[in-house]
């Protein structure tokens, strides 16, 4: 038998066939990573790294987003020039402190911002 098919319009609507899906109406909204990461998007910046920091679970082609809005407190993971290199630490608010690849430094840093994400790449 031979069907001719004709040049017709179509809408966008479906047919329901068959059985419904029990995931019906538990739906979610696809994942904003600008939301989810970026609090402040003005103040905000992602960089990569270039150096592993294991101690901070930061490592090489690791990408950090980083917020200048931030007041860094005890403990903060921070993002420093020191020598005008870009480099990661810790601050420890007792005496303005950096804790960076082992050793404390107090000297003149300039606190760029907290470090507030890093997206990690696993490896398979």
């Amino acid at each position: 038998m031979l069907y001719t098919c004709f040049n017709k319009h179509y809408t966008n609507m479906s047919i329901e066939t068959g059985f419904p899906s029990p995931a019906q109406g538990f739906e979610e909204d696809t994942i904003d990573f600008q939301r989810l990461l970026i609090k402040h998007p003005a103040a905000t910046f992602c960089m990569r790294i270039k150096r592993s920091h294991p101690e901070y679970s930061i490592f090489k082609d690791d990408i950090v987003t980083v917020d200048r809005s931030i007041t860094p407190e005890d403990s903060s993971l921070v993002v420093f020039s020191y020598g005008g290199v870009f480099c990661c630490g810790r601050f420890f608010d007792v005496l303005n402190r950096i804790h960076t690849d082992s050793k404390e430094t107090s000297e003149e840093l300039q606190i760029f911002g907290v470090i507030t994400n890093v997206i990690h790449h696993f490896t398979c």
